[in-house]
């Protein structure tokens, strides 16, 4: 438990590493596509509804990959700071985790192999597990279905 401040110090570092990257790349793509559209005189053209949607979807999604990678970093935390007995693992996943699976399941009971990278990169869980958590939750769920037609 002595290293647990560094490792909590590290952690904290990769969080903030990972935000100020996912910020200076959205910073960049925004100079790139200012330097694009600035006319000959210098000055810029007024931007469109939809430009400016645009832009809040990427901001929002960056938001979203801090947040998922700051609850990911805290359950690892909390692994080495108050780790299980021998042998008796959880087998859970956190719940910002499964909330992200259940949005998507919400969506598309069976998605596409770009869905499932893209949720194994946000949860950092392997394709073989995206694959069983949709296998398994289907099946859990077609008891419900058949309650529910009746």
């Amino acid at each position: 438990m002595q290293n647990l401040p560094y490792f909590a110090s590290f952690q904290m570092n990769e969080m903030r590493n990972s935000y100020v990257d996912a910020n200076n790349r959205i910073i960049e793509k925004m100079d790139s596509m200012v330097e694009e559209f600035v006319d000959a005189v210098g000055m810029l053209p007024d931007i469109s509804e939809g430009v400016k949607m645009y832009i809040e979807d990427c901001i929002r999604h960056m938001r979203e990959i801090v947040v998922d990678h700051v609850g990911m970093a805290i359950c690892e935390f909390k692994a080495a700071y108050n780790p299980c007995e021998e042998g008796t693992k959880s087998r859970r996943f956190p719940k910002f985790i499964t909330d992200e699976l259940e949005r998507s399941f919400e969506a598309d009971q069976y998605p596409s192999d770009h869905e499932k990278a893209k949720l194994s990169k946000i949860c950092k869980l392997s394709i073989k597990q995206i694959n069983n958590w949709f296998t398994n939750k289907r099946n859990r769920n077609k008891g419900h279905e058949d309650y529910r037609e009746y």
